[in-house]
């Protein structure tokens, strides 16, 4: 249902433009994921959690604090780090996203 959302919005986007919405997640334990997601119009299909592991797969290589990054599918995404309580390889390992 969140893919399908998120393609609603996407076609609302500027042609020109970017969008940007604020995701969170709860998991059933409790856990809770926020981050940005970008939205452009091109986009026609959205995979939520593709791009929530593409995320936490960027933030557990080695990087800064702050990371951008555009891939093939999508616009760019702003990945910070310091706000997840835990280790991003923990996440990705502990969920099945």
């Amino acid at each position: 249902m969140a893919n399908a959302v998120l393609e609603r919005w996407a076609s609302d986007v500027p042609e020109a433009g970017e969008g940007q919405c604020q995701i969170r997640i709860i998991f059933e334990d409790g856990f809770q994921y926020r981050n940005q997601f970008g939205l452009s119009r091109s986009q026609k299909r959205i995979s939520l959690a593709k791009v929530l592991r593409q995320q936490l797969a960027a933030m557990a290589s080695p990087n800064t604090s702050q990371r951008k990054r555009k891939d093939r599918t999508g616009p760019i995404t702003t990945i910070a780090l310091p706000t997840l309580p835990l280790n991003a390889d923990v996440i990705l390992a502990r969920y099945d996203i």
